[in-house]
């Protein structure tokens, strides 16, 4: 299902929330809507808004509980409010709203101005995040960011009504402000082109120009582009107030205006021209300190690789998805060029990054993958312009938090402490179906405690050998049985099965304990008989919590392999080399024993081993002969590079090690850290002892390929000489000689 942003609906009137619901939905939102702040804060168990309309009234009645559910949600990105208030209200300024980041509506509520403001709201929001990543990046390495002059922001005010006027410039001077007024268009561009301000307020008609011809010119120079744009309007026909919304206004005020929504919204248009000026300023520092390309203004890949996982942390905590892109441009032919025109055609908010000489990076926040497509698809389409054929570009892109971000860990993170849900509130959803297998008629009791413990997902199957079992669907299966029979229960079970490596927790009934039933492909765990039943629970949990960790993030899965193919097509002679590793040390770990968890560490850290290659120079990559000193700092990086590149992804936790330390030797002499012997981690020794046999058979730029005798004796006498594990080194061959 397509991401929408989530917007909750607090207001005690029953009709004014059934209306607020049926636009916002309409709108393209997703909508819960509540009758008090109580209710909304009930909620969170299971949802994370991107917004809040609220009636300000009921806020101050019940504060408590307003201020609960802020509360709740202060460790997330900054939430921006709506409130609702009557328009007797609006000769004061709210109580509530904060200053820059919330917002007032008047009832009754006009459908564009609910439509606007949300969408405006929800614009600042990422701004912020921007701001933040930015300052964090100087201020670690000491850089002092950007501070603009205390001067009193410029506000422009056009309007050929003096009472309007009169009234608006009044308001403007409690906010403070430099308020330049002008009665015609005409007027206004005389005093743009002598000093550009912070902030535009543009009456929709004049007698002699339109309005919106101003703020079409406005929103095309590059000294206005970023400059917030406030329509005043009188008309109340739907299709002006549309057009004027498509000309780039960023707001508008209905005339007559009234105090509250003069203030809260030029308090908050101005507030977000300065975050601008912000990144803008920020944007001049990372140039000075050598941080960006001098042709260009685009960041090099040192900011890239701090802002992905920062991106990852803001998008996890704010309950956004976004999309992260790299294009690689193979001929290199004009590529600055290229590179600045298609920074042209960003968004503001949009982050572009030169990270190879080729290579551009793009993060694309608030982004999920339908919008992302259309985003993509101009890039491709101004490269093409540009003179780059499409068979020189070569795209890898994924959408990541689209389903939510996993609402069970963001749950976790709102309230410390292991949660279980009740009976009434589990959902018979993905990742919630279990299945419980036997052959003598047990399963119904299992089942039954089960679902006295709130799993009211489960369902049952009794395993015949007369009878074939059909296709089930399930996201977890415990099978019972005794020990000797597990091994032909398992192989009527598994046929039956949607997914091999679904997992399965085998609890085993009567005398044997399951020590001596072999581990098959998908299961989780033995569960020995007379165990105590919290022991069972808390692993039925855990199974599912994996379960549904891997189903929801299939895609970012997806995005891993497509690094990786990335990286090996830039070098026919390694393709496939990553792959090869991950299955050989899967093979290998089960061999020596390891535990299901380990080999699913081995299996992608041994296809991700080398992806932090992608951030190092192909010329580096792919040169004949030896490396310079300086050539092989840089090459020696990537283990790290990688292992800071996937850390934001809590399903690679295990791998991370096996990333970072797949190139440290058993002597010492190894990096990034030099880890000696048994200080180097178990798995990374396995994926180092795969990887060096694999890269030996194969042609490099500076060698011919080995053959698999001439690689096996290498290992072999690399090995003694004390570079790598003897005893896997031997495990291995002995493998794959069977």
């Amino acid at each position: 299902m397509a991401w929408k942003p989530l917007v909750f609906v607090i207001t005690p009137f029953n009709q004014e929330r059934s209306n607020l619901r049926a636009q916002l939905l309409g709108a393209d939102y997703n909508v819960t809507a509540v009758s008090e702040p109580v209710d909304a804060v009930s909620r969170l168990s299971t949802e994370i808004p991107h917004l809040i309309i609220a009636d300000h009234d009921q806020g101050l009645k019940e504060k408590d509980a307003f201020v609960e559910l802020m509360a709740k949600l202060d460790g997330a990105a900054p939430l921006p409010i709506l409130f609702l208030l009557e328009r007797k209200e609006g000769e004061w300024l709210p109580t509530l709203v904060r200053e820059g980041l919330d917002d007032t509506l008047m009832r009754p509520v006009q459908s564009l101005e609910l439509l606007s403001r949300t969408s405006s709201l929800l614009r600042n929001r990422q701004l912020l995040g921007q701001v933040r990543i930015q300052e964090d990046f100087l201020s670690c390495r000491n850089i002092a960011t950007f501070s603009r002059e205390e001067t009193l922001p410029t506000v422009l005010l056009v309007e050929d009504d003096p009472r309007e006027m009169g009234n608006i410039a009044f308001l403007l001077g409690q906010i403070p402000c430099r308020t330049l007024k002008a009665r015609t268009p005409a007027e206004a561009l005389w005093h743009i082109r002598r000093i550009p301000p912070h902030l535009a307020i543009v009456d929709l008609l004049f007698p002699d120009l339109d309005g919106l011809e101003l703020a079409r010119y406005l929103k095309k120079q590059g000294e206005t582009r970023h400059t917030p744009l406030l329509m005043l309007t009188a008309v109340p026909e739907l299709d002006n107030r549309v057009q004027g919304m498509d000309s780039g206004p960023d707001d508008y005020l209905v005339k007559p205006v009234n105090s509250a929504e003069v203030l809260t919204r030029v308090r908050r248009l101005l507030a977000r021209h300065q975050n601008h000026e912000k990144i803008l300023g920020n944007n001049l520092i990372l140039a000075d300190q050598g941080f960006t390309d001098p042709s260009t203004g685009i960041p090099k890949d040192e900011f890239f690789r701090f802002v992905y996982p920062q991106m990852v942390n803001w998008s996890q905590k704010a309950h956004l998805p976004f999309t992260v892109a790299r294009m690689r441009i193979s001929s290199g032919k004009d590529f600055l060029r290229v590179a600045a025109q298609i920074r042209s055609i960003l968004r503001d908010f949009d982050l572009d990054f030169i990270t190879g000489e080729n290579d551009l990076s793009f993060i694309l926040p608030e982004t999920p993958s339908e919008k992302a497509k259309i985003a993509l698809s101009r890039i491709l389409a101004k490269a093409e312009d540009m003179g780059i054929p499409p068979w020189e570009i070569r795209l890898v892109t994924v959408s990541i938090g689209e389903d939510g971000w996993e609402t069970d860990r963001i749950q976790a993170s709102l309230k410390p402490g292991h949660h279980r849900m009740e009976s009434g509130e589990m959902e018979d959803g993905p990742g919630r179906k279990i299945l419980v297998a036997s052959r003598w008629g047990a399963e119904g009791d299992l089942a039954d405690l089960l679902r006295s413990n709130g799993y009211s997902g489960v369902e049952t199957v009794r395993l015949d050998a007369r009878e074939s079992t059909g296709k089930v669907q399930a996201d977890l299966v415990i099978l019972q049985g005794k020990a000797d029979e597990v091994p032909g229960l398992l192989d009527r079970l598994l046929p039956s099965l949607p997914d091999p490596n679904l997992p399965i927790l085998i609890r085993c009934t009567g005398n044997g304990d399951g020590e001596h039933v072999p581990l098959v492909p998908g299961s989780a765990e033995f569960i020995p008989s007379g165990v105590p039943i919290d022991y069972l629970l808390k692993r039925v949990s855990q199974s599912l919590d994996l379960a549904s960790l891997r189903s929801g993030s299939e895609e970012v899965l997806q995005f891993l392999k497509n690094l990786v193919r990335f990286l090996e097509e830039g070098d026919p002679d390694i393709q496939g080399h990553g792959q090869q590793v991950s299955n050989w040390a899967v093979a290998l770990g089960a061999r020596l024993g390891r535990q299901k968890e380990e080999l699913d560490a081995l299996r992608w850290g041994g296809l991700l081993h080398d992806v932090g290659k992608i951030f190092l120079p192909q010329r580096i990559l792919l040169r004949e002969g030896m490396l310079s000193a300086e050539e092989f700092m840089i090459v020696k990086s990537h283990s790290k590079l990688g292992h800071d590149l996937f850390r934001p992804f809590s399903i690679l936790k295990k791998a991370l090690p096996i990333i970072k330390h797949h190139h440290e030797r058993m002597d010492g002499k190894g990096y990034p850290e030099g880890l000696r012997g048994e200080k180097v981690p178990i798995l990374a020794r396995i994926v180092s002892v795969v990887e060096v046999y694999d890269t030996l058979l194969r042609r490099r730029p500076f060698r011919s390929a080995f053959s698999p005798e001439e690689a096996a004796k290498t290992l072999r006498d690399e090995a003694r000489r004390g570079l790598w594990d003897p005893k896997i080194v031997e495990a291995f061959f002995e493998m794959i000689e069977e």
